[in-house]
């Protein structure tokens, strides 16, 4: 297929924290901008909604959304992630580890949101 044929890029999928109600962008530059000037990594900010506006799952669901779209090459932004490095700082390592656990344990989940739960390799 056409993904196929699209230049590998090793990529860094970074979540940041910030205790699920804001995130440190700021901060988290001064260090992201230095692991890319020095590996040459291409990096996803993943970037999520905010509790209380955006209870739990939802936070969780969407960093799943942005692994599984850089996971299945499913993004079209013209390179496949691979390597795929997940990385995150403080809350944001519970969802970065959701995400890369889910597709362990989509049958476990409630049916409601199983099917959400797939990462295809």
């Amino acid at each position: 297929g056409d993904n196929d044929e699209e230049p590998e890029r090793p990529t860094v999928m970074f979540v940041p924290g910030g205790a699920f109600i804001s995130d440190f962008e700021a901060a988290d530059l001064f260090f992201l901008y230095r692991w890319v000037r020095e590996t040459d990594v291409l990096l996803v900010y993943a970037s999520y909604d905010f509790a209380p506006q955006a209870p739990y799952p939802l936070p969780m669901m969407c960093v799943l959304r942005t692994y599984r779209a850089l996971r299945e090459h499913t993004h079209g932004l013209g390179f496949r992630a691979s390597p795929l490095v997940v990385a995150s700082l403080s809350a944001g390592c519970n969802l970065a580890l959701s995400a890369v656990l889910a597709p362990l344990l989509h049958k476990r989940a409630p049916p409601e949101i199983a099917h959400e739960l797939r990462v295809e390799s």
